[in-house]
């Protein structure tokens, strides 16, 4: 839509637009809440209300804190560079414009959010842990890929990595649960989400950087490919018998 609303107006109302649509949704949630047809009440589910042991607190919050902000890292350089990767790789020899570009990004994060119902799907049958590091590393591989790759697969390349960020949100969320003391869960989810849109500043900061000294991204896909195989060992130190199903 983006890419859409640039072509036709300016880069301006591409801010503009979605922003009025923000306050919009914002309103009728507003709206919903406040008329009860949105139920705020709280559910404990059994299944998630034992509390981990007292020894194993802080190497959990050191590990959950580590992984939140590492994917947190990858989600934003990926979501705010893809546009920018595609055009200088594949702009010219595709012909590929502003409106195809940012549809190219959208149909590569559209595909991949519906990965958060099959990685829903994935958590409930098997190990969360066993999904979210697997998830890990295979971005990790799959990011040196997007760092080197000039063609088509470029995109394929680009729509695996994104999907498998989108599809172990699930796995995390779940161990999130499962490793966090139950009076405290709300505040714990309240915190990945202020770590998850931290990294913002300083993913945009580094993108601005590598294409001033660069105007190439290969150096920084890399190094977030680096940060992804060793995110892979720290969360193999979670502790297993949490995540033993009962």
């Amino acid at each position: 839509m983006s890419g859409i609303i640039i072509n036709l107006y300016n880069w301006q109302m591409a801010f503009f637009i979605p922003g009025l649509a923000s306050l919009i949704l914002g309103g009728c949630l507003f709206w919903h809440i406040a008329s009860k047809r949105i139920s705020l009440a709280n559910i404990i589910s059994e299944k998630f209300s034992k509390d981990p042991e007292k020894s194993d607190y802080l190497k959990i919050i050191v590990i959950m804190l580590i992984s939140i902000a590492c994917m947190g890292f990858v989600f934003q350089i990926l979501q705010t560079s893809l546009p920018k990767v595609i055009d200088i790789r594949l702009g010219e020899s595709l012909g590929l414009g502003t409106t195809k570009i940012g549809m190219a990004v959208a149909a590569i994060y559209v595909i991949s959010g519906l990965m958060n119902y099959l990685g829903g799907v994935l958590a409930d049958l098997y190990s969360e842990r066993i999904i979210y590091v697997i998830g890990i590393l295979g971005q990790g591989i799959l990011l040196l890929f997007v760092a080197s790759l000039s063609n088509y697969l470029l995109i394929i390349a680009s729509l695996l990595v994104v999907a498998l960020n989108s599809g172990i949100l699930p796995a995390e969320n779940i161990l999130l649960a499962r490793f966090s003391p139950v009076k405290y869960q709300s505040v714990v989810y309240g915190i990945k989400f202020i770590v998850t849109f931290t990294m913002a500043p300083l993913a945009v900061m580094l993108i601005s950087k590598s294409y001033e000294n660069t105007n190439e991204f290969y150096f920084l896909y890399g190094i977030c490919s680096v940060l992804m195989i060793l995110l892979f060992f720290v969360v193999v130190a979670l502790p297993v018998r949490r995540l033993e199903r009962e």
